[in-house]
Parts: structure tokens; C-alpha cells; sequence
């Protein structure tokens, strides 16, 4: 999922750069901050996924996912969308 979510964001890069007036190297941490999370949460979510089932785990984790990208939209500050991310 990682490599999708990071193919996923990078055509919008030039336009991040442009609506919030960054630079190239700020806009590459979108990329730390969004596999960070996937790295540490990992391990933790799968120990939870096998005690109280998938299901359960994944849904919750899914819409908190989706909620967050749509934020994305919303945002027009970096760190906030580096936060969010």
C-alpha cells in the first residue's frame, strides 16, 4: 500500500509546490510522513488483527484513512498537510 499511496501523491507535487509556496525538498517529506506511520503502526495493528480479528481493525483504520485524505483537500498550510499526511 505504501508504494501506491507514494505513486498515488507524487504527480501532485509540482502543484503542492506551487499552491503553498514551497520548496521541492519540503514536499518531499510528504513521502517520510506517510510511510512513517505505516512502518510503526504496522507491527501493532497486526498483534490487534490477530486478537480481535481483521475486520474489526481494518474498517476503523480504513475510514480514519479516508477521512484524513479528504482533509487533504481542505488544507493550505504545509505542516498541516504534512501532519495530517
Amino acid at each position: 500500500m505504501a508504494v501506491l499511496g507514494v505513486s498515488s501523491v507524487t504527480p501532485a507535487f509540482p502543484t503542492i509546490v506551487r499552491a503553498l509556496g514551497v520548496s521541492s525538498g519540503q514536499v518531499e517529506l510528504l513521502i517520510t510522513v506517510f510511510t512513517l506511520p505505516g512502518i510503526v503502526m504496522t507491527p501493532v495493528l497486526s498483534v490487534l488483527s490477530d486478537r480481535y480479528g481483521r475486520k474489526k481493525i481494518l474498517a476503523p483504520a480504513l475510514i480514519l484513512f479516508g477521512l484524513a485524505a479528504a482533509g487533504l483537500a481542505l488544507l493550505a498550510f504545509f505542516l498541516v498537510l504534512a501532519f495530517v499526511r
